[in-house]
């Protein structure tokens, strides 16, 4: 089953919020770019303390240059704008960005703001400005993010914004970070050893990255896809192929997928999704997004909790792990992961990643290991178990008292389960071992 990730904002960061949030997801997403710090602490807190098992993400500001506009900003259409570095002493009227204006191997013209959503041409690129000519009419909302297509980021800025920000937020609650464009996998290396403690998920959301997207998958916990970033640097002529393109390099390396962007937007002005986001959505799905990220669909959307009940509805599937009949070739259940409920017992999970290069099917983790608990809350179709005892991995007794209490909690209740455990340990010994058991085995 597909899982969703809702974004925490104005709307849902009460207590009483968050609480309905957590009932239906354990998953939750905060934005660093916009609050304030003190905004953030608090809701993590709140949100640990209702459920302790909540796995945060916590996207970090990185090196996309925004509006720093406090106000919104009126554009006419065919009004010239110009936006300026925070070092530029520009003095005609303007707009400062956040961050460095990023360099390209085209001459651009046109770039964007707010994910490719408003369009500006005639472009004039200088040392630390840029300035273009409105296509439309819009409102200039406050943080918008600015994109220029075929952008080259310099990564040594990123780790330094990074590191930086981290620095003011390494002792918050939170689990998971998102780090934006990335474009080479020296970077998340480099984060890795910065932030060991962090599952990391490499956001792909320009042409570099686009290209380096298998490196980054393999060295990465997890890819996300923006495809508004994606479709205002890539062009929206190439967005289908990238997409298409990451979302299998993401699956031959057994990571997860997330997939964000305009996922079910129209809930912000109606009751219901459009027939293109419901036709997005199950084309997610069917390319093996793990993830489905809300963001001001339920940020700052006071109809946020009946985002969250369709998209429970879309995405509901069978809760118990079934299969018809009992596979009469032993040889086709030991290859074959559709035919029989699979228990997996691994600290790291690396074969449930293995197994996630071939098959989507439902797999039951049982680990010890927290961080491997907090990893695949991000992957669909693993059901994920945190034990608490000492793990006895080539314990013949403890593998059977685990899955008997599987199916005391009605998690399966096939006549046969596929166990893939370590009946020979000895060090830097992985899974070895599969076991065909009968219900009845088990439970006697």
């Amino acid at each position: 089953m597909i899982k969703y990730l809702p974004t925490i904002g104005p709307a849902c960061c009460d207590i009483e919020s968050l609480k309905v949030i957590l009932q239906h997801t354990s998953i939750i997403r905060l934005n660093g770019s916009h609050n304030t710090l003190d905004w953030h602490d608090k809701v993590m807190n709140d949100i640990k303390d209702i459920n302790p098992d909540a796995v945060i993400l916590f996207d970090f500001p990185g090196i996309k240059p925004r509006t720093q506009n406090l106000e919104s900003i009126s554009i006419r259409k065919g009004e010239t704008v110009t936006f300026y570095e925070p070092s530029n002493e520009y003095t005609s009227p303007g707009i400062q960005i956040s961050n460095v204006i990023p360099r390209t191997s085209h001459s651009p013209e046109i770039f964007s703001i707010n994910d490719g959503q408003f369009i500006f041409n005639q472009v004039i690129l200088g040392p630390t400005h840029i300035s273009g000519v409105s296509e439309q009419d819009f409102v200039l909302e406050p943080k918008k993010g600015l994109n220029i297509p075929y952008s080259e980021y310099n990564e040594e800025q990123q780790i330094e914004i990074y590191s930086a920000f981290y620095n003011k937020v390494k002792k918050m609650n939170f689990d998971a970070v998102g780090l934006s464009f990335i474009q080479s996998p020296d970077t998340i290396k480099r984060m890795q050893q910065l932030i060991p403690d962090k599952i990391l998920i490499s956001k792909i959301e320009n042409n570099i990255g686009y290209k380096n997207c298998s490196a980054i998958a393999k060295v990465s916990d997890g890819i996300m896809i923006d495809r508004g970033d994606l479709a205002a640097e890539v062009g929206g002529s190439d967005l289908y192929d990238a997409v298409l393109k990451i979302s299998h390099e993401t699956k031959k390396h057994g990571k997860f997928l997330i997939m964000a962007t305009e996922n079910l937007e129209s809930f912000i002005y109606d009751r219901r999704p459009t027939l293109s986001e419901i036709m997005s959505l199950s084309h997610s799905i069917d390319i093996g997004s793990s993830v489905i990220m809300l963001s001001g669909e339920t940020a700052t959307n006071e109809n946020w909790l009946t985002v969250l009940e369709w998209i429970e509805q879309f995405s509901i599937g069978e809760n118990n792990i079934n299969r018809p009949e009992e596979p009469l070739n032993v040889l086709e259940t030991i290859t074959d992961f559709n035919l029989l409920p699979t228990v997996v017992f691994s600290r790291t999970g690396a074969a449930v990643e293995e197994f996630r290069k071939q098959s989507n099917e439902q797999i039951i983790l049982i680990t010890d290991d927290s961080q491997t608990y907090k990893r695949f809350q991000f992957h669909s179709n693993v059901k994920t178990i945190l034990e608490s005892e000492a793990f006895s991995r080539n314990d013949v007794d403890y593998i059977r008292k685990n899955c008997a209490k599987l199916y005391s909690d009605g998690i399966i209740n096939s006549e046969v389960i596929r166990v893939l455990w370590i009946a020979f340990p000895g060090h830097g010994t992985r899974l070895n071992t599969i076991s065909l058991l009968r219900k009845e085995f088990i439970l006697n």
